[in-house]
C-alpha cells in the first residue's frame, strides 16, 4: 500500500466480507488538501516493512466526525477475522 499511487481526491477502496461489500472508503495522502467524509487511509503516515493500517472516520482527521454513520464496527466484519483466526485478545 505504501507505493499506491493516490489521486488529489483519494482513490476508493471497497470492504468486502466474502462476495458481500459492508462499505466503501478511500485511500488518501496525508498532503491533500481535499476533505472526505467516509473511512480514510492516510497512506502517507504508512512506516516500516509491515506498516499498520489505520482506518479512520473522514479526512482530515481533526474534522469533525458523525459517528452514527461509521461503518467501520460492522458485526460481519469482526465476526470474520475472528473465525479467521486474525484477531487478537
Amino acid at each position: 500500500m505504501k507505493k499506491l499511487k493516490v489521486r488529489r481526491d483519494g482513490q476508493p477502496f471497497v470492504v468486502f466480507v466474502g462476495d458481500e461489500a459492508i462499505y466503501t472508503g478511500a485511500f488518501w495522502n496525508g498532503f491533500s488538501s481535499a476533505t472526505f467524509l467516509g473511512v480514510a487511509v492516510d497512506v502517507s503516515k504508512l512506516e516500516g516493512e509491515f506498516p499498520m493500517v489505520k482506518l479512520e472516520l473522514d479526512y482530515p482527521p481533526l474534522a469533525p466526525k458523525n459517528i452514527a454513520f461509521d461503518p467501520r464496527p460492522d458485526e460481519r466484519i469482526f465476526e470474520a477475522l475472528k473465525k479467521a483466526e486474525k484477531i487478537i485478545n
